[in-house]
């Protein structure tokens, strides 16, 4: 169980995280995902879902990090990045990550985390934080979660490894046969990463249904089923 000083500290933690990301969103230090990443996001399939959904759904980005935030370069285009693993104070501060540690069920490394950074072209570095659903400024990010790094993965590599470890597997003509079952748990639980991005959430479900004729991919499951007594 998290002592009395470690809660102190987690509740002085979110006090400068929470200031530090108003006063980030005032000064333009952080921003939202734009049109651009996600269109490109949109037409990349990973398990039958396009990957603009799995970086704006909360259910399937927070706690992701490691998948989601290697998927979302995929929307980077030409531009540099890396990505970096590192322990971060959001979850090493967090009583309730202390108290799953401290009860076996976390391991030592329960504070690591996995982000994106990007050097665009204003010529600043963002992270691209997918548990967070959101774009900072690197040297604000730093400030609000003092990472201490542990590895950083290339451009290259990491290209690499999305070519032969996420998507040598991938088939959107095989995989969309599963939408029927993962969708409308989904829809029925449309809470997005960030608020500002429902109305988006709720266009890019609608293109993946559009983009592999949803209704007829329903009735052909329907019709297997029946014929199989399933239904």
């Amino acid at each position: 169980m998290a002592t009395i000083l470690e809660d102190v500290r987690w509740k002085k933690f979110l006090n400068r995280y929470y200031g530090l990301l108003q006063y980030g969103i005032k000064h333009g230090l952080v921003k939202a995902y734009d049109n651009e990443l996600l269109m490109r996001l949109r037409d990349v399939n990973y398990g039958g879902l396009s990957a603009s959904i799995l970086v704006l759904h909360r259910k399937l980005a927070d706690g992701h990090c490691y998948d989601r935030s290697v998927l979302i370069t995929t929307g980077f285009g030409d531009d540099n990045f890396r990505i970096v693993g590192a322990s971060v104070n959001s979850l090493s501060f967090s009583p309730y990550f202390i108290d799953k540690y401290r009860s076996g069920k976390l391991s030592e490394f329960y504070g690591e985390h996995s982000f994106a950074e990007r050097l665009e072209a204003d010529g600043r570095v963002w992270v691209y934080d997918t548990s967070l659903g959101f774009a900072v400024e690197r040297n604000l990010y730093y400030a609000m979660e003092n990472p201490i790094i542990s590895n950083i993965r290339s451009r290259e590599e990491t290209i690499s490894f999305l070519r032969n470890d996420f998507f040598d597997d991938s088939d959107l003509d095989r995989d969309k046969y599963a939408l029927p079952i993962i969708l409308p748990g989904l829809e029925a639980c449309l809470i997005p990463i960030q608020d500002c991005y429902k109305k988006r959430l709720e266009e890019e479900i609608g293109y993946l249904k559009e983009r592999v004729n949803y209704d007829d991919i329903c009735r052909e499951v329907d019709e297997d089923m029946r014929r199989v007594g399933l239904r």
